[in-house]
């Protein structure tokens, strides 16, 4: 957009950016204040509010993309210890409240405000605190992974990231089921969660992968053409096209869902070790005969180490076979 890059000098990292008005974005770095970039003028100065500063610098936060618009002047910031419910008019703070009236132990990492008003916030502890008018419930994660993320489905349900999987729950705060490296995923440390119709796109240690409501599990790695295999915490993004962005260590890999097609994948299968009578066989010794061995009937006990070499991790192909003469 500008010939020349923007810098400012505001924090270490900016966590968030909003549009607030029509050149004027709330931006939210890693230190107490908050500051207004003004994309007109290119400045960068502190949010103005009606309100005292001390109750400002309690929105503060070390995690990004914890921001949700509500409507036209209402903005959801979370902070260490809560989430804000802040009124902007005309680019100007006229009212900050908390949505969770407990004091909380553990650091907020996250939070939905889902479609029937409840808000959803995780803790790095693994508990989840949900306030919904003036009731209060609170869920513990099994295992107290710390939660990563949070998102709401087109079911309705609440689909939360864990450094140990993904654990869904319907609105009435039931849990549903988890998903995990015993499922199909790749890696169970779920970054962030971006919904696409009824199915969802995650981020991990160890790519991208897809789940779609059928039960359908499809894994993608940076030779598949992503940034890299790790991805940060929460950082992604769903524009009005239906456009995903997800951030990682070496930039940001960004696609249509729609564009995704099944990858057409003929892996070649490589015998790694043949182990015969509990002893590895050399394959240099002069048994193999082209594609064939042979074998002294003594030598009944055999063992075929066997790898597919393709796109996807050896462990995540299906392997079958059959003995020729025996099985039909």
């Amino acid at each position: 957009l500008w010939a020349k890059a923007f810098i400012s000098n505001i924090g270490e990292y900016l966590l968030n950016i909003e549009k607030l008005t029509r050149d004027e974005y709330l931006v939210v770095p890693t230190n107490d204040d908050l500051f207004i970039f003004n994309s007109a003028t290119r400045k960068v100065y502190p949010l103005r509010t009606s309100l005292q500063k001390n109750i400002v610098q309690n929105i503060q936060t070390i995690y990004p993309n914890n921001l949700q618009r509500l409507d036209d002047t209402t903005i959801l910031l979370a902070a260490n210890n809560n989430v804000f419910k802040c009124i902007f008019k005309t680019g100007l703070l006229t009212y900050v409240a908390p949505l969770i009236p407990d004091v909380i132990e553990s650091k907020l990492t996250c939070f939905v405000y889902t479609g029937n008003k409840t808000l959803w916030a995780g803790m790095s502890n693994g508990s989840l605190h949900i306030v919904s008018g003036n009731k209060i419930t609170n869920l513990q994660i099994p295992g107290n992974y710390p939660i990563r993320s949070i998102a709401e489905n087109e079911l309705h349900q609440v689909c939360v990231g864990t450094e140990k999987g993904l654990f869904i729950y319907t609105n009435t705060y039931h849990f549903v089921k988890k998903i995990d490296n015993s499922s199909g995923l790749r890696n169970d440390c779920i970054y962030a969660i971006a919904v696409s119709g009824k199915d969802l796109f995650v981020s991990t240690n160890l790519g991208l992968s897809y789940i779609g409501a059928n039960g359908i599990i499809q894994n993608f790695s940076k030779e598949m053409g992503l940034q890299d295999n790790e991805f940060n915490t929460n950082a992604v993004l769903k524009t009005n096209t239906g456009k995903l962005f997800f951030a990682g260590l070496n930039g940001i890999t960004a696609f249509y869902p729609s564009s995704f097609s099944k990858i057409k994948d003929s892996p070649l299968i490589h015998i790694a070790q043949v182990v015969v009578n509990d002893v590895s066989f050399n394959s240099s010794s002069g048994i193999w005969l082209h594609d064939t061995i042979q074998l002294t009937y003594k030598q009944n006990h055999l063992r075929l180490d066997i790898a597919a070499l393709g796109f996807f991790n050896t462990n995540e192909y299906v392997y079958e076979y059959r003995m020729q003469s025996l099985d039909t």
